[in-house]
């Protein structure tokens, strides 16, 4: 997503915590290999949802750049230090 590519990938795993199906990208059928063509093929014939996508997806991969993940880890290890969790 942070390179611009829509994601097509797998509705399982990692891959299916980080997309969105049709707000970030698109969710395929585990193990099937036709419903990755599916949906690849639709992204192409359909250049404005393709669009509509790639933007969501840049705007979601912003929220993790080195930054703000860092922040968010001190400000975790600060909570854990500070509550003796």
């Amino acid at each position: 997503m942070a390179a611009g590519a829509v994601p097509v990938v797998a509705n399982s795993g990692g891959s299916a915590a980080i997309v969105t199906n049709n707000k970030n990208g698109l969710l395929a059928k585990p193990f099937d290999a036709k419903d990755f063509l599916r949906q690849t093929l639709y992204l192409i014939s359909h250049p404005e949802e393709q669009r509509r996508l790639h933007e969501a997806g840049i705007e979601y991969a912003k929220q993790y750049d080195w930054e703000k993940m860092l922040a968010r880890f001190f400000d975790l290890y600060t909570r854990i230090r500070r509550d003796g969790a």
